[in-house]
């Protein structure tokens, strides 16, 4: 549950493009014969899951036992994957945080940071339909 007036990171899973911050109510213009499919989530401060690829609910099918472990600075959770298709989990990393490792205990992991410094994408790919462990470890950076 989203606290009312939370300020919230806010990403187009069908576009794949965050959409900026949502802070109380926003409007959107959506043409004919289109969809807007949202993810919204209270901005924790520290690296968190905004979206997957997997189903249009958002991770309420795919994305399991997801948690923060701050001494470690350690974003871990489990995800459903599809055997040979691309698994993206798309990820909020605030200012004050980089990217250190990304792992997985099965498939192929690729990292992608876009260029627009708060979102990255991590890219799971295993051959068989799976349930995968991940691990993305971060770094304090900065002032």
């Amino acid at each position: 549950m989203i606290r009312e007036y939370a300020l919230c990171p806010l990403y187009c899973a069908g576009q794949d493009r965050p959409l900026g911050r949502l802070h109380g109510e926003r409007a959107f213009t959506i043409p004919k014969q289109s969809c807007l499919v949202l993810g919204i989530r209270e901005d924790a401060g520290r690296p968190q899951v905004l979206s997957t690829n997997r189903h249009i609910t958002q991770e309420a099918e795919d994305l399991l036992d997801v948690e923060w472990h701050a001494g470690s600075q350690t974003l871990t959770g489990a995800s459903e994957v599809v055997g040979g298709d691309d698994y993206v989990l798309t990820l909020q990393v605030p200012k004050g945080f980089e990217p250190e490792s990304v792992r997985a205990d099965q498939g192929e992991v690729t990292l992608s940071a876009p260029a627009d410094g708060e979102v990255m994408r991590v890219i799971i790919r295993a051959p068989e339909n799976a349930r995968i462990s991940w691990k993305a470890r971060f770094k304090s950076v900065g002032p």
